[in-house]
């Protein structure tokens, strides 16, 4: 018998369950997730869908900060987005949000970009990214089966 065979085999027989414990099983869920709220809107940019803006909803202060959140949704090509908390379209938690904005890199809203833009840079400048200058807001309701926000109207201006 080769040695191989008589070594290697064992060896390959131990380590994969080691192997097999070790693989990422996917997204953890938080070991006590909050009830969501399925949301959605849309969003413009100079009348135009604002697609690969994200949209985020900041808890406004004051509200609870154990367990924190991060709700957020990515506007597509029709110009419209659904809100993710711990998965895809799930919505949001009960509470009061101000909405921010930034648009990082990529050609939407009717524009193309040129080699010489920064794709990592908010387009917009910040200008829709701190929570507590934001002019848009949304409310959760514990009681809500689904909250529809009114068309954003963003400038790039």
């Amino acid at each position: 018998m080769s040695r191989f065979l008589r070594w290697g085999r064992p060896c390959v027989l131990c380590l994969v369950p080691i192997f097999l414990a070790s693989c990422d099983s996917g997204p953890r869920q938080p070991q006590n997730p909050k009830k969501t709220i399925p949301v959605r809107g849309e969003v413009t940019v100079d009348g135009k869908p604002g697609a690969g803006i994200q949209v985020i909803l900041a808890p406004k202060a004051g509200q609870e900060t154990g367990n924190a959140t991060f709700s957020s949704g990515t506007v597509g090509e029709d110009g419209k987005f659904e809100v993710r908390t711990y998965g895809l379209n799930d919505g949001a938690p009960a509470g009061e949000y101000a909405l921010t904005f930034q648009w990082i890199g990529g050609a939407g809203a009717g524009e193309i970009l040129s080699g010489e833009d920064d794709e990592s840079a908010d387009r917009f400048g910040g200008k829709y990214a701190d929570p507590a200058k934001s002019k848009h807001s949304v409310t959760v309701g514990e009681d809500d089966t689904e909250v529809v926000i009114p068309p954003i109207e963003l400038s790039s201006q």
